[in-house]
């Protein structure tokens, strides 16, 4: 019961309105952003160019790949592209390369989540580049693409009126296109925007338009060569069917908001209900709230309401009652409902699924019942659904789980006929999310959406499309939209179940070891060929006993390599077995085969650890190579080998007792960064090992210059009779700037260090002009010479020398100060012809410079808890400084060192779990400063950050049937992290 009703959970928070008979909405998109890595050296990050695919574009099963990187500085530059899902890396495509130019089969990805390609660029820094790219992959051999729109989203498909409705997110505006002509509009109206999806909130196809909710609390509908007609609505519920349009809108009174049917040809609105809206969702989801769930219009106006109480902590679930509305009456026609999404109307049929049948609540007797156009009242079948039920032409199809006792389940799909004849169509398959005309039931399983089709008296599953198509059924035909793309499925020919060849077929048991062991069975065979084989662990630790799917292995295999179950615990007594069955192209499968009785390993989960000081050591480096030696590393048991790693790339691996390891092949002058990495027999590996910078020197060492990049120049700061001030932009140098010299002519007038980039040229004559140039060194003495110059004149004899003063009463003072920065503020001085400009100081170090007129300027970078007195000082235009400025003398804010607390009845809570997913809350922690972000821990491990105003988080990526205790602890701006804070015990559901 509990896993139907806490899927169903997670999925209301979705979507409180979902368009049957589309299956699924399409999934979160990321946003396509480029991040960098950044190194110490700051040197520029790889800058990576994709030409294709296109954003979006879905793949059938091949996908173009068109990419390219540059490095600014010319070092070495590889790219390569991966396939993942919203979390995980599914598969590498195209391993590193210089430039990426080719098509790609995404075949072994079919049945996998694939929702973006990220293209990853690296040079021989190790410095990394990533950009993604949103894709959708469509691998099914029984979809044919008919359309697709660039970088869109289809959203719904009218087959009556021959057109399409999708999100161009380039515009992002709504668009229509046409099926026959192909042409398309864009709707001059902005778009209110599900912050998961990056999708449309609510948007529908109405008679001859659109209706789409266009901010938080506006319906906008267009029709073509129409004014746009808005409307206020509450929360945006929204359904349209023809001329009839039904949405909820505010009213004043006892209650605040209305469900209204409103006639798009004559204006007339109908008030069905009213009820109390709350603007936060999340606040009517726990609090009882009566609310609208679904809703469906019939062609002539009729409405079916999906309308609740609200969550119901007794039983964790959402109960909701049913309305019809007919001829101007508003009827109950089944209370208690749960809040599966209601079927709409089938030649006035109405089918739904009630957890109380009889009045009584009971979830493992709960009823799937078909009430017809008369109001008489047919229970279809009883027992715990889990998808549907869903009607189609007079076919009623779900999917619900049997109670075979000792907490084991068999799922089922059921089909049922128009008179009334209830076949079940297969077993142990996945959840139904669509029913056909022809009897055809659409299910979810094995990542991907399967159609059972009717085989004369035999059911058999064919993959349609991907898991997260939106299927419709049209005309005796599935469609299927998917991105920007509409598909048409056809129904394979017929096949037999692939046979093994004989009754003493079995799975063996190999080369096992602590951590792998490999696994054989005979060749089956199939007249139409075996697709692939599935690896189904039963594993006998879990209680339930668990059995999944573990592998999908080509059908030309005969031999897969798996990992050892694991237990945090000991090993005596816990068993698992592998069973494996053949699968064809068209979904058919064999019996299962099974292996002997294994036995799980041992987790040893702890890996090597670095010493203190551990360190890798470069020696003999040449033009071309090097020589890595580092220390051993530690471990509780024993290290047994080590990785070596050039920037991102595995070079080569070494037994434990080999610490060294000679590098050729390498380019002179670039710069590399070497890793190494200790692990130990249970393939626990160190992340933080010892690392080293290397650069393979020419004969005579550094040969590379320092460059000036372009813009670079040198600027007069002002003369006297003898002395000129020079300022410079920075040279850069692939090692390091270690010094400049200023020249006239030839002549080397003044040399300054690296940081330094301005120098007084003193000595000079009275009334003569210069030009002074500026070269670069680095720390191998290779000087540039195509620095930047500037032209000088010193002032004739009598010239202005009289420097700036400062009138009595003048002063500098502090304000705004933090921990880490000060505003200075001066008043202005005074000079015989002008003040053109004043620096601040530091001792004999100069913070900054600004003009003449401005008096004040913020300093960053200051340390916490430090007395500075910053001196002012003026300058002319002839170059003369004043010497007896004002000084501002303050003390920065004290280091904050008090981490938040936890006020007195902190507590964090579960939302409900799912196989895989647990959704955690917390009440909010205090800091004498301001709380900046949380943390979520599973024990010592960080699984989640979230910033300060965030208070709740889903976590993912967790194992079925498995207890976990999450911590949260908070942190201020000063990055102290409290460690008291609240933690909740979960328990995800078991695989059924």
């Amino acid at each position: 019961m509990f896993r139907t009703v806490r899927l169903a959970f997670f999925a209301i928070l979705i979507a409180a309105f979902v368009s049957q008979p589309a299956a699924y909405a399409n999934p979160p998109e990321p946003e396509a952003v480029l991040t960098t890595a950044a190194d110490s050296a700051s040197h520029p990050k790889p800058v990576i160019t994709v030409d294709a695919p296109f954003p979006r574009q879905v793949a059938t099963p091949t996908l173009p790949i068109k990419a390219s990187c540059q490095d600014a500085l010319g070092y070495l530059c590889k790219i390569k592209v991966e396939a993942w899902d919203n979390q995980y890396l599914k598969m590498v495509l195209v391993d590193y390369k210089p430039t990426i130019d080719e098509v790609v089969s995404l075949e072994p990805l079919a049945g996998k989540e694939v929702t973006r390609l990220v293209f990853t660029a690296v040079d021989s820094l190790g410095q990394t580049s990533t950009v993604e790219q949103p894709v959708y992959l469509e691998a099914s051999p029984n979809a044919d693409k008919l359309l697709e729109v660039e970088n869109a989203t289809l959203l719904d498909v009218d087959f009556k009126q021959g057109r399409v409705l999708f999100y161009d997110h380039a515009a992002a505006k709504l668009g229509v296109k046409q099926l026959d002509s192909g042409s398309s509009v864009l709707i001059p109206a902005p778009v209110f925007l599900d912050d998961k999806t990056h999708l449309p909130k609510r948007a529908v196809f109405t008679g001859d338009g659109v209706a789409f909710q266009s901010t938080i609390d506006r319906i906008v509908v267009w029709s073509p060569n129409k004014p746009l007609m808005q409307l206020e609505s509450t929360r945006g519920c929204l359904k349209a069917n023809g001329d009839y349009l039904l949405y909820c809108k505010p009213v004043t009174g006892p209650t605040n908001s209305a469900i209204v049917l409103h006639r798009l040809s004559s204006g007339i609105e109908e008030e069905l209900l009213r009820y109390d809206y709350h603007p936060d969702e999340w606040y009517s989801f726990f609090n009882d709230m009566n609310d609208l769930y679904d809703a469906e219009i019939s062609d002539d106006g009729r409405v079916l309401l999906s309308f609740g109480e609200g969550y119901t902590e007794a039983y964790d679930v959402q109960f909701t009652d049913l309305y019809l509305y007919q001829s101007g009456q508003l009827q109950m026609i089944s209370d208690k409902r749960t809040f599966n999404s209601i079927v709409g109307f089938d030649g006035g049929d109405i089918v739904y699924y009630s957890w109380y049948p009889g009045g009584t609540f009971d979830p493992d007797a709960g009823e799937v019942i078909r009430r017809r156009a008369d109001g008489q009242q047919q229970s279809l079948g009883s027992g715990e659904t889990i998808g549907g039920p869903w009607l189609q032409d007079g076919w009623v199809a779900y999917s619900h789980s049997i109670d075979l006792g000792d907490w084991t389940y068999k799922p089922q799909l059921i089909v049922i006929s128009p008179d009334g004849t209830t076949t079940v169509a297969e077993e142990y398959r996945g959840t139904a999310v669509a029913a056909g005309g022809n009897g055809d039931i659409a299910h979810r399983y094995d990542g991907e959406t399967q159609i059972s089709h009717r085989y004369g008296d035999k059911y058999a599953s064919f993959r349609a499309a991907n898991m997260y198509a939106k299927l419709v059924w049209h005309e005796d035909s599935w469609y299927s939209m998917l991105g920007g793309a509409l598909f048409k499925i056809s129904v394979p020919e017929e096949g037999n179940d692939p046979i093994w060849p004989g009754a003493g077929s079995e799975v063996t048991a190999s080369n096992e070891t602590e951590t792998t062991i490999d696994l054989h069975w005979p060749a089956a065979a199939d007249d139409s060929g075996v697709a692939y084989y599935e690896l189904l662990l039963n594993d006998f630790t879990t209680w339930p006993h668990a059995k999944y799917r573990i592998a999908k292995v080509p059908g030309s295999a005969t031999s897969f390599t798996i990992d050892r179950p694991k237990r945090y615990f000991n090993n005596d007594g816990y068993t698992y077995e592998i069973s494996v069955r053949a699968v064809d192209i068209y979904g058919n499968y064999s019996t299962t085969i099974a292996s002997p009785t294994l036995y799980v390993s041992y987790w040893e989960s702890t890996a090597p650890v670095w010493p203190n000081g551990s360190a890798i050591q470069a020696s003999g480096t040449s033009a071309s190579g090097t020589t890595l030696a580092w220390n051993a590393a530690e471990d509780n048991k024993a290290v047994t080998g080590y990785r070596i790693f050039q920037g991102p790339y595995l070079i080569a691996e070494t037994t434990a007792d080999v610490r060294t390891l000679d590098v050729t092949g390498l380019t002179q002058n670039s710069l590399y960064l070497f890793k190494v990495e200790a692990g130990d027999k249970a393939g626990n590996w160190t992340v933080n090992g010892p690392s080293v910078h290397v650069r393979p020197i020419p004969p005579g060492g550094d040969g590379s210059p320092p460059t000036w990049p372009a813009g670079s120049k040198a600027t007069s700061g002002g003369t006297t009779t003898a002395i000129a001030l020079i300022s410079w932009t920075a040279a850069t140098d692939d090692v390091g700037v270690t010094g400049y010299r200023i020249l006239n002519g030839t002549t080397v007038v003044a040399e300054v260090d690296g940081n330094t980039r301005s120098k007084g040229i003193t000595g000079l004559n009275t009334n003569r002009t210069y030009t002074f140039k500026v070269e670069a060194r680095d720390a191998a003495g290779n000087w540039s010479t195509d620095g930047p110059s500037v032209t000088v004149t010193t002032l004739p004899p009598g010239g202005d020398v009289t420097a700036p003063t400062w009138p009595e009463g003048s002063q500098a003072t502090a304000a705004d100060i933090t921990e880490r920065t000060a505003r200075i503020n001066w008043t202005a001085a005074a000079d015989n012809e002008s003040v053109t400009g004043y620096r601040i100081t530091d001792g004999e170090k100069v913070l900054a410079q600004v003009d003449g007129n401005t008096f004040t300027i913020e300093i960053k970078g200051l340390t916490a808890g430090t007395n500075y007195s910053f001196k002012i000082e003026a300058r002319d235009a002839a170059g003369n400084w004043s010497t007896d400025g004002p000084a501002a003398s303050f003390e920065t804010t004290p280091p904050d060192t008090a981490p938040p607390t936890w006020p007195a009845g902190s507590k964090a809570t579960t939302g409900g779990t799912t196989t895989t997913i647990a959704l955690i809350s917390w009440t909010p922690a205090s800091d004498n400063v301001g709380v900046t972000g949380y943390r979520i821990m599973n024990g010592t491990i960080v699984v989640a950050e979230v910033d300060g105003n965030t208070r709740t988080k889903g976590m993912t990526g967790l194992n079925t049937n498995r207890t976990y205790t999450f911590k949260v602890e908070a942190r201020d701006a000063a990055g102290n992290w409290s460690a008291d804070g609240p933690s909740v015990t979960v328990t995800t559901l078991p695989l059924q």
